[in-house]
Formats: C-alpha cells, sequence, structure tokens
C-alpha cells in the first residue's frame, strides 16, 4: 500500500479519536469540511487599505 502524503496525513489526524467519540449517537460519521480562502497581499500598509476599503482587494469570503 501506497504511503501517505504530509497533506493527506494531515487531513486525516482526527479520525481516530473521532471514530471512539462516534460510538454515541448524533456525532459525525466523517470530519466536518470547512471551506476557506486566503488572500495575499504584498505588504500589512495594502492589506489595512483593502480592510479600510481603501483600496480593492478581497478581505472576507463565504
Amino acid at each position: 500500500m501506497k504511503k501517505l502524503g504530509k497533506s493527506t496525513q494531515a487531513i486525516h489526524a482526527g479520525e481516530a479519536a473521532l471514530a471512539r467519540i462516534n460510538e454515541k449517537s448524533g456525532t459525525p460519521l466523517l470530519p466536518p469540511i470547512y471551506q476557506n480562502s486566503t488572500f495575499r497581499f504584498t505588504s500589512a500598509e495594502e492589506c489595512a487599505e483593502a480592510f479600510a476599503n481603501e483600496e480593492s482587494g478581497y478581505v472576507y469570503t463565504r
């Protein structure tokens, strides 16, 4: 069997603990999926301007 990569290991790290918890009803069968985004700015000043709506840029998504 192929060895899992570091990213895959990190994603599935909590499954063993979750399996122990799942003995009770009402607990999730799999870890939840969190969808998020990260935005890069070239400087802290650029980031501050985007958050202050002084400069166009993404600062929040849902």
